[in-house]
């Protein structure tokens, strides 16, 4: 008998407050705000808990990282910058600061979100595995579908 585990990839499995339309729409009233001389937010909740994935994740995206006494993550990469700080809930928020609204921007936070979706599949398919191994369980077979959804059947 088998039995099988099936593992979505967080950026296919949730959808975040950070998702692709609210990150469009939030620099475009932001961008509408300047226009009209208001001052603006310049913070964004993401889906980040996790201190360890996130840096990661700002590295593999070529990123300069500091962790800041406060225990704000500060990325830099070229002329622009990024601060990430938790909030009450435990979520990252993201400071933009003073960085124009660009496409480039936008296509930036969601390349982001997904790669940090990618390195929580990964991070909890490694410890799913330890788990297995010192429960005794043996994996019959695995299989990374086209989605990068994770399917692993086991013996039992």
């Amino acid at each position: 008998m088998s039995m099988t585990l099936t593992m979505v990839a967080l950026s296919v499995a949730v959808t975040g407050t950070c998702s692709i339309s609210s990150i469009r729409t939030f620099l475009k009233f932001r961008q509408q705000e300047k226009m009209l001389g208001r001052e603006t937010a310049s913070r964004i909740e993401t889906n980040f808990t996790d201190e360890g994935l996130l840096i990661k994740t700002l590295e593999e995206h070529g990123m300069e990282v500091i962790l800041e006494e406060d225990g704000a993550i500060r990325a830099s990469a070229e002329e622009k910058e990024l601060v990430y700080s938790k909030n009450f809930q435990g979520v990252y928020e993201v400071d933009l600061g003073g960085q124009p609204e660009s496409e480039e921007l936008v296509q930036e936070l969601i390349s982001l979100e997904e790669e940090y979706g990618f390195n929580v599949q990964e991070f909890t398919y490694q410890r799913l595995k330890e788990h297995l191994s010192s429960e005794g369980m043996e994996v019959h077979s695995e299989e990374v579908l086209e989605d990068n959804t994770i399917k692993i059947v086991l013996n039992v």
